[in-house]
């Protein structure tokens, strides 16, 4: 059976892994990387959003880039006052 590596364990050799697994040293070295960061969210968020609207890796790929960049563009306030309309 063949399963696709993920990002984290591609430039480990499967000797390695293996190894690692018997030993439970590979679990310990996972917990090093954040994963489930707020930031880490809301990409998963995006990439799902995305994934409905469109159809193809790179319109994906598109879609998130361009949902990104105009996220840059948008202002930013550092209190709530500052966001909120003045009423007239």
């Amino acid at each position: 059976m063949c399963f696709d590596r993920t990002p984290l364990t591609k430039p480990i050799p499967d000797e390695d892994i293996e190894n690692n697994i018997k030993t439970s040293a590979l679990f310990e070295k996972a917990f090093e990387y954040p994963c489930h960061t707020q930031s880490v969210e809301r990409m998963i968020r995006l990439v799902s959003e995305a994934s409905g609207k469109v159809f193809g890796q790179d319109a994906r790929d598109g879609y998130v880039k361009a949902k990104l960049d105009s996220r840059t563009q948008l202002p930013e306030f550092e209190t709530k006052s500052q966001y909120v309309p003045e009423k007239k």
